[in-house]
């Protein structure tokens, strides 16, 4: 009988201590277990949310900068460029073409001067290059102000320059990095640009230039125009033939045979 009362008394207090509300001993260990289990959920999720956004930032600030906008000025002002062509506005396309030259330079420099080098930025310059050469060439070939065999070669030289940057990077790139991915992944081969490609792209500016100010001004006479197209073509040819022998010496475009001497 007294154990009896001693068990009715101590379930009775407990469903007192429920009824108002208190918290009784047997269900605080829950009530921690439960704490627990949300504060470690939250601290796993606390950092990788932090380094997402982390991530969100830094590529934020590597592709928004002033020398990638001044890049892609230079991508959207080809178009316009190209009209001017078509409508015969050529002093007008000259100037345009000043500024567009100039925005080229200023953007290599304000990313070494800033320290604004990013990595899409290495992507866009050259890439607003090959735009812009080819747009223009392509445009004058169409209004025969350059011979059509040149406009070929200049314009066939960037796309096949362009499908082997392709080929390379499904070449070489890690099966674990994307085809797009503008990081730096570790193994993919390049091409580096030379120097006979540095001065081939100065004397395609130039052909386009001298082109441009030959049909407004007359400068440089139908004498010396050709001069201008020849080497301009001559340089195409060259920079494309180093291009594939440099290739090769890397063993990118043809694969040597292991037992041949």
């Amino acid at each position: 009988m007294k154990i009896n009362w001693m068990l009715g008394i101590i379930i009775g207090g407990r469903r007192a201590c429920l009824r108002y509300g208190q918290t009784s001993l047997m269900i605080r260990p829950s009530m921690s277990i439960r704490s627990s289990i949300a504060m470690n959920f939250s601290t796993q999720r606390e950092p990788d949310k932090k380094a997402t956004q982390t991530l969100k930032a830094a590529i934020f600030d590597d592709a928004i900068n002033i020398p990638n906008a001044l890049t892609m000025a230079r991508i959207v002002a080809t178009p316009g460029i190209c009209w001017l062509i078509t409508e015969e506005h050529y002093d007008i396309a000259i100037a345009t073409f000043w500024v567009a030259g100039f925005f080229d330079w200023l953007d290599g420099h304000l990313a070494r001067k800033w320290n604004q080098q990013s990595t899409l930025g290495s992507f866009l310059d050259p890439l607003a290059d090959k735009i812009f050469v080819a747009g223009t060439v392509l445009t004058l070939t169409y209004s025969s102000l350059i011979p059509l065999p040149l406009g070929i070669l200049v314009i066939g030289r960037d796309l096949v320059l362009v499908g082997g940057s392709f080929y390379i990077r499904a070449k070489t790139k890690p099966v674990d990095v994307g085809f797009f991915d503008m990081g730096d992944a570790a193994g993919v081969k390049t091409v580096e640009a030379s120097t006979i490609s540095k001065f081939n792209t100065l004397f395609q500016f130039g052909l386009v230039w001298f082109t441009m100010t030959n049909a407004a001004w007359g400068l440089p006479g139908d004498v010396l125009l050709p001069v201008v197209w020849g080497i301009s073509g001559a340089s195409t040819l060259a920079s494309g033939l180093d291009y594939w022998m440099r290739g090769n010496q890397a063993n990118i475009f043809l694969k040597k045979d292991k037992h041949s001497t």
